[in-house]
Order: structure tokens, then sequence, then C-alpha cells
């Protein structure tokens, strides 16, 4: 029987990690500020817990309940925390090549400020610096590796992360 979330990763046990993390996300539209940032801070301790590897699988099931949070979020504070740990799991994700999946969380961030920027001009500054931020350097390199490579199919996933993080 799995005692935490490292077992359930390492078993592959996907639908008792995506209940555990409808759970989590469960009451998130509904609670105040201070709820949503535990629930973020809760979010990035699993990471915390686990090694780069699982890290990344980890992320992966974490992606979608961010990403609806991301979409509906107002609250600049709720923002930068939702921005920093998506920027993390992103980081994590080109680690593993998984361009996919960091693209999609760079595009997101990409978008949501953009539109928030549009509505709401005096955050702007601060908004940016939440949502929008270069990647880590290990993560740079890889993605500059990959996109200076003569692989054609590494060449376009590192020019759609790159493109869809508005760069």
């Amino acid at each position: 029987m799995p005692l935490n979330i490292s077992d359930l990763l390492l078993e592959g046990d996907r639908d008792k990690i995506n209940q555990m993390t409808n759970r989590i996300f469960k009451s998130y539209q509904e609670s105040g500020i201070e709820g949503k940032q535990e629930i973020l801070s809760r979010c990035s301790g699993f990471l915390d817990e686990l090694n780069v590897g699982l890290q990344s699988q980890m992320g992966k099931h974490l992606i979608d309940p961010l990403l609806i949070a991301l979409s509906r979020e107002e609250e600049p504070q709720v923002l930068t925390h939702l921005g920093t740990l998506l920027h993390r799991i992103a980081a994590v994700l080109i680690q593993f090549v998984e361009y996919p999946s960091a693209t999609r969380i760079l595009f997101h961030l990409q978008q949501r400020y953009n539109e928030l920027h549009r509505s709401n001009g005096g955050q702007t500054e601060r908004l940016r610096q939440g949502l929008l931020r270069p990647l880590k350097p290990e993560a740079q390199q890889i993605v500059l590796e990959d996109f200076r490579s003569n692989e054609p199919s590494r060449q376009q996933k590192a020019a759609q992360l790159l493109a869809g993080s508005g760069l």
C-alpha cells in the first residue's frame, strides 16, 4: 500500500494522484488569498519532497489545476505565487525534454499576462515580474542546445517552446 506521493508516482497510480490533486484544488476558487496561498504552498511542498525525476511526473499532474487557477485568478499576490510554481514546473519539464508540457505552461503564463495587462494597466510591472520571467539558466542551456542541434525534431520543439513563451 503506497504511503506517500513518491510511492504513488513510482507505482504509476495516476487515479490516486489525480484524486489527491482534485481534493486539494476542490476549494481553491472559493478560498481567500490565504487559502489559495496555502494550496499553492502545499503543491510546492509536494515537489520539495521529490527527487527531480519525480518532480517532473508530479508537475504533469499539477499542470491542469494550476492553469485553471491561473486563468481565473485576479489577485497579484496569488498570481505571483502561481507564476513561481508554474515556472518551477516548466524548468523541471524542460530538463526531461517535456517540451509540449513546458510550452503549454509558458504559453498560458504569457497569455494571462497579456489579458491582465490589457485590463489592469496599473499593476503591469508587478504582474510581469510575477508571470513572465526568464527560464532558469540550466533550462535555457538545454533549450539553446536543442535549438542549435542538427536534429530537426529537437530544433522544432525548442522553437515551439520559445514561441510559446513569447520570446
